[in-house]
C-alpha cells in the first residue's frame, strides 16, 4: 500500500485515488501469495528452490531485449570494427563475471579438527575432519535485500521531492563515478555499503557459532592451538568475518562493474553483467546441489528397498 501510494504520488497510475492506490495494492499482494504459492508447489513437488527458480526466469525473459538494445547502441554511430571490439569485451567481461560468481559460491575455508578423544564406531561414521566457512554464505540475498531497500528509498524520495528532484541524481548510476559530478557517487557508496551490511546480517541470521562451538566441545573436537568453549566461539567468529568481508567485497566490486562500463562505453543498463549474474549463478547453483542431493536420497532409498547400503 505504501509503495502504491507513492508510486501514484508520482504520476505512475492511471490517478491518485484511493480507490485505484488500494486497487493496487491488492492486485500487487494476490499476484504475490500467488506466486508464494507456486514457488511452493515446486520446492514440495518438484526440483526444490521454488522461489528462486521464479526470480531465475523472471531475469532470463528480460535478457534477449536487454541484450538486443546494448547490441544496438554499440553499432549506432559506430564502425563496424569499434562495435565487434566493444561486443566483445562486454562479452568477455560477461563470462569472467560468472566465473567469479561461482567461484564466489564455491570457495570456502576449511578450518581442519581433531579428536581429543577415541571415538566409538558409530561416532567415527559421523565425524568431521574441517569446519567450511563460506566465501558467500548468504548467496543472493544480500544483493537482493540491498536491490530493494535501495528502490523503497529511491522512491520515497520520488514521491516526496519528486522525480526531477536534485536528490534523485544520487540514486541515478549514470550519474555515478562522473568526475564532474563526484558527490552523486555517494549514491554508489550507500548501494555498497547496504550489500556489505546485510551480508552480515543474513549470516548472523542463519548461522549459530556458539551452537556450532558447543557441538564441537561435545563431539570431543578441538581445533589446533584454540581451547574448546568460548575460545573456539571466538576464534570462529573472527574467521568468519574475515570471510564475510572478504565476499562481500567482492560483490561490490561486480555490482560496481556495470558503471564503471557504461561510463566506458557511454551507455547504460549493463546490470546484466553486474549483480544480475551473482543472482543467476548463485540460483543454478542452489538448484543444482538440490537436485544432487535429491538423486542421492533416491539413490540411497532405492538401495535400501532392495537390501541395504552395502
Amino acid at each position: 500500500f505504501i509503495l502504491a501510494y507513492f508510486l501514484s504520488k508520482q504520476g505512475m497510475l492511471i490517478n491518485d485515488s484511493m480507490l485505484q492506490i488500494l486497487m493496487t495494492a491488492a492486485i500487487w499482494t494476490g499476484c504475490s501469495a500467488l506466486l508464494a504459492r507456486l514457488g511452493k508447489l515446486i520446492s514440495d513437488r518438484f526440483i526444490g528452490n521454488g522461489i528462486s527458480l521464479i526470480l531465475l526466469l523472471n531475469i532470463v525473459c528480460s535478457l534477449p531485449s536487454e541484450l538486443i538494445r546494448v547490441f544496438s547502441e554499440f553499432a549506432e554511430n559506430k564502425t563496424d570494427a569499434e562495435s565487434i571490439v566493444n561486443i566483445a569485451v562486454i562479452a568477455v567481461t560477461a563470462v569472467v563475471l560468472f566465473m567469479i560468481s561461482y567461484l564466489l559460491y564455491t570457495a570456502e575455508k576449511r578450518i581442519p579438527v581433531r579428536y581429543s578423544r577415541k571415538l566409538s564406531s558409530d561416532e567415527r561414521a559421523r565425524r568431521f575432519d574441517y569446519i567450511p566457512l563460506k566465501l558467500c554464505p548468504g548467496s543472493v540475498m544480500p544483493v537482493i535485500c540491498a536491490g530493494m531497500i535501495y528502490m523503497l528509498i529511491s522512491t520515497v524520495i520520488s514521491a516526496v521531492c519528486g522525480p526531477d528532484s536534485e536528490y534523485m541524481k544520487f540514486f541515478d548510476s549514470s550519474a555515478w563515478l562522473d568526475i564532474n559530478t563526484p558527490v552523486y557517487s555517494a549514491g554508489l557508496a550507500a548501494y555498497l555499503i547496504l550489500i556489505i551490511a546485510f551480508t552480515f546480517v543474513y549470516n548472523r541470521i542463519s548461522s549459530n557459532l556458539a551452537e556450532t562451538a558447543k557441538r564441537l566441545e561435545r563431539a570431543g573436537c578441538v581445533i589446533e592451538n584454540i581451547r574448546p568453549g568460548m575460545d573456539t566461539y571466538m576464534y570462529l567468529k573472527r574467521e568468519t568475518k574475515k570471510m564475510l568481508f572478504k565476499g562481500a567485497l567482492i560483490i561490490c566490486a561486480i555490482a560496481t562493474l556495470p558503471t564503471v562500463l557504461s561510463n566506458v562505453f557511454g551507455i547504460s543498463g549493463l546490470s546484466f553483467i553486474g549483480t544480475t549474474s551473482i543472482i543467476i549463478c548463485g540460483i543454478i547453483i542452489e538448484t543444482y546441489k538440490k537436485l544432487f542431493a535429491g538423486a542421492l536420497a533416491g539413490a540411497q532409498k532405492s538401495r535400501l528397498d532392495k537390501g541395504g547400503l552395502l
